[in-house]
């Protein structure tokens, strides 16, 4: 599973596109969309400001156990 946040605008006939990364392999998808009519346009930020923001969440919790127990929760 991939998490994409991706930002589009609502046509004025409603019609909402999602251009995907070209990466991604065609097939079935799930696809959540949240709309919030009004709310302010996200603002861009570079990689280099965003690097290590939030890595105070992830103090003390090894890596590989954490994507264990994400694997342990797949269906088989």
């Amino acid at each position: 599973m991939e998490t994409r946040h991706l930002t589009t605008e609502i046509d004025r006939d409603g019609t909402v596109r999602i251009e995907v990364p070209t990466h991604l392999h065609p097939g079935p998808a799930e696809v959540v969309v949240v709309i919030s009519p009004g709310a302010p346009s996200l603002k861009r930020v570079s990689w280099r400001t965003a690097y290590g923001l939030g890595k105070e969440m992830w103090n003390g919790i090894d890596a590989q156990e954490y994507v264990n127990r994400l694997r342990d929760e797949w269906e088989t």
